[in-house]
Parts: structure tokens; sequence; C-alpha cells
């Protein structure tokens, strides 16, 4: 898995690009980059684009988990506005619905993620108040 995590200042965002065969490690490592360079820049918003991943084995358990990693490192950090959005590769129905999983637990503990098949779609809906 290859992955990449810049800061967009003009657009106040931060891009995070997954591809290739996923990886449960390298995973992890792109999520705690992400978060660590939030702390660092100020920035709030966030778009996780992982469309060209391969074989994403995240159970539902491991997404239910994730989502409550982050909230808790959100509390701690003080990340509350946090806005972020994940493109997913749509074609895999099986983790479209693990992927609408995890975004109905991030969203029950409070944080703002949607998912997004499109785009363009996610970053209309980080650039919108």
């Amino acid at each position: 898995m290859d992955y990449t995590v810049v800061h967009d200042p003009q657009a106040d965002l931060i891009i995070a690009t997954a591809g290739g065969q996923w990886e449960a490690e390298k995973d992890d490592a792109m999520i705690w980059q992400v978060v660590e360079m939030m702390r660092a820049t100020g920035t709030r918003k966030v778009l996780v684009d992982i469309r060209t991943l391969k074989n994403i084995d995240l159970s539902i358990l491991r997404l239910y988990e994730r989502a409550r990693m982050l909230q808790e490192r959100r509390d701690e950090l003080a990340l509350a506005s946090v806005r972020a959005a994940l493109v997913y590769p749509t074609s895999e129905k099986k983790q479209t619905e693990n992927y609408r999983f995890f975004e109905t637990v991030a969203r029950n503990r409070g944080l703002p993620y949607r998912l997004f098949g499109d785009y363009e779609e996610a970053i209309v809906w980080l650039s919108s108040n």
C-alpha cells in the first residue's frame, strides 16, 4: 500500500490518498499521519481518497474500533470541528456496506464524517459551511 498525506493551505484541506494492495499497518500509519498533520497545521477538513485501494479487509469490528479511536483522539487533541470525507471505490458492494456502517458509527459518536463515491461531491461538501 502506498499513500501520501499532504496539506493544501489554499483550500485549508488535508488530502490523504492511498492505492495499491491494502495493508492494515500502513492504513493505521496513514490515519495517524493525518491526525498529526491536523494537529500541526490546525486544518480541520480532511479528504481521504481510497478509490484505487485494492483488497480492503476491514471487518465490522475493526471499523467500529476505528471510529471509537478517532473520536477518542479527536477529544484528546480538542479537534472538535473536524470535517472528513472518504471517497471510496463503489464497485465493491460488500465494502460499500462496511463503509456505510463506519459512517453511521462515526456520526453516532459525533464525528462529522461522510462517504462519497464521487471525488468532486466530496470536495463540494468539504467546502460548504
